[in-house]
């Protein structure tokens, strides 16, 4: 099903009678928008939960995109990871394959890193179900892979990725490359470490590592978690930028946070985004930061009712936001949302592969398409 969504010209405007805070938060709205479903949740007799893609462009025109093939949202053992390989350009299914299938376990989310030397690995947040008094019953199992070394085209058996310096991490954010250097966001969990108590629910910690050997090893390098402030985050995304980093985290008290950092991932300066600007509701879900023409974006989903996914051009030099616009709202269980361009007749486009509830009430995998010029942000 494919779906193009005209809007009247001459949107790209402020939003009016904006708030003393929210002055510097201008809404765009876009023209054009085209929607295609990839993976169909109607078509499938089983194992028809489809969520939490991950895309890594391979060329121009083809992309590989992994996903979740469950039952639910979560909690569903059996749930298995599907990857599909899709040109864009002709709008065509090459290959869909299932890569991780083991019985009694949750593939529940992968997140690929294509390497200096042209490996592929797809990292697999892995889960068990493990009753557990004052605790919850999903249970991280540490990190599972699979590697290709033929780009894409075959896949190793899933393998247990296995502690660095002394610590297991159970979810795999994201990855920069920096010449033959690549920087990793994970995340400790309490039953990785045995650290589950009495007390309850305890938050794990964001770390970022790194690989100077295509990821055969892994060292660690900074605990963001207490970096930044011994803050309780989870989902997190970061790019290299001038001679530091910038990250963002989604925070267990329902805050958005911007952080610069220098080299060695020390904090320099921060900025709270939903306490600073109302068109950050809350929390941004799975987010994505991204550099584009000299500027930069963050992509995720706002927790607004029902959620919303956002894109938000921020200033690098000053990390407040300038202009955002809501490129999709629906009710139900949806975006985790990766971004990748594309051209045709000259022209840029911004894409973005996500997944929204359907007409079956399970989730479909969808892209959605828009010119750049339209909701960059940029002044003509």
């Amino acid at each position: 099903m494919s779906i193009i969504l005209i809007i009247l010209p001459n949107t790209l405007t402020a939003m009016e009678n904006l708030s003393e805070k929210d002055k510097e938060c201008i809404q765009l709205k876009y023209r054009t928008k085209y929607e295609k479903v990839l993976k169909a949740s109607e078509d499938l007799d089983r194992w028809s939960y489809l969520a939490f893609p991950s895309v890594l462009q391979i060329n121009p025109s083809t992309v590989l995109i992994s996903y979740k093939r469950g039952e639910a949202h979560g909690g569903d053992p059996g749930a298995k990871l599907e990857i599909m390989k899709y040109d864009v350009i002709k709008e065509k299914e090459l290959e869909t394959k299932i890569i991780g299938d083991i019985d009694g376990l949750i593939f529940q989310m992968g997140e690929w890193v294509k390497f200096p030397n042209g490996d592929i690995v797809n990292y697999v947040d892995m889960q068990k179900i493990v009753p557990t008094p004052n605790y919850r019953n999903n249970h991280r199992i540490g990190i599972y892979y699979s590697r290709s070394q033929d780009n894409g085209e075959s896949f190793e058996v899933m393998k247990k990725m296995g502690p660095v310096n002394g610590i297991e991490y159970g979810y795999v954010f994201e990855d920069i490359i920096v010449g033959s250097q690549v920087y990793m966001l994970v995340m400790t969990f309490p039953e990785l470490l045995g650290k589950i108590g009495k007390e309850g629910w305890k938050y794990g910690e964001v770390h970022v590592i790194k690989s100077n050997n295509n990821g055969k090893s892994w060292e660690f390098v900074r605990n963001l978690s207490f970096e930044f402030g011994e803050i309780d985050i989870n989902e997190s995304s970061f790019i290299k930028y001038g001679d530091g980093f910038i990250v963002t985290t989604r925070g267990y008290d329902g805050q958005q946070w911007i952080f610069h950092t220098d080299n060695n991932f020390k904090l320099v300066k921060q900025v709270n985004l939903t306490e600073n600007y109302n068109c950050v509701q809350s929390i941004i879900g799975r987010p994505r930061l991204f550099l584009k023409d000299g500027a930069m974006y963050l992509l995720g989903r706002d927790y607004t009712n029902p959620y919303s996914l956002n894109l938000y051009k921020i200033d690098p030099k000053t990390l407040h936001l300038e202009t955002y616009v809501t490129l999709d709202q629906r009710p139900g269980d949806a975006y985790y949302a990766e971004v990748f361009f594309t051209k045709k007749n000259g022209k840029t486009f911004f894409n973005t592969i996500t997944y929204v509830k359907s007409v079956s009430n399970s989730p479909d995998i969808v892209r959605l398409e828009f010119p750049w010029e339209e909701i960059n942000g940029v002044k003509r």
